[in-house]
């Protein structure tokens, strides 16, 4: 019987401990997030009118949002290749990045996703994961 109480009570503790975990996640705000570390830029995508890829180009570059609104992008070198200013816009559904507006399509500590439409009706897609 002592075993038992024992079993149950350490499956009580640990969904606990689980929620906590997701919980603390969860409070981040979208620039904590983006800032906590580096991440690296995987794939751009693009595609035409209809849907179709028509570029598919995967990358390797490390791509550093900083706390004071200033971006870093370096190559495999560790060479700088291209910085400037980034900033969220509308509730935090938009991140602009040197004047380029994106969406962002999903933000998580591991994931993120942004894209923004081209003027004939196409799309580019930027994927970035830690």
């Amino acid at each position: 019987m002592k075993k038992l109480v024992i079993l149950l009570l350490a499956l009580a503790i640990i969904p606990a401990t689980q929620s906590c975990k997701k919980k603390k996640e969860e409070s981040l705000s979208a620039k904590e997030i983006l800032t906590k570390e580096d991440w690296t830029l995987t794939y751009l995508k693009e595609y035409d009118a209809q849907g179709n890829l028509t570029q598919n180009s995967q990358l390797n570059f490390k791509f550093i949002f900083k706390t004071n609104n200033v971006f870093e992008v370096y190559d495999t070198s560790g060479n700088l290749i291209s910085s400037g200013n980034w900033s969220l816009l509308n509730n935090d559904t938009q991140i602009e990045i040197d004047n380029d507006v994106y969406d962002i399509d999903k933000l998580e500590m591991n994931e993120f996703i942004i894209s923004r439409p081209f003027s004939n009706g196409g799309k580019e897609v930027i994927y970035m994961e830690r």
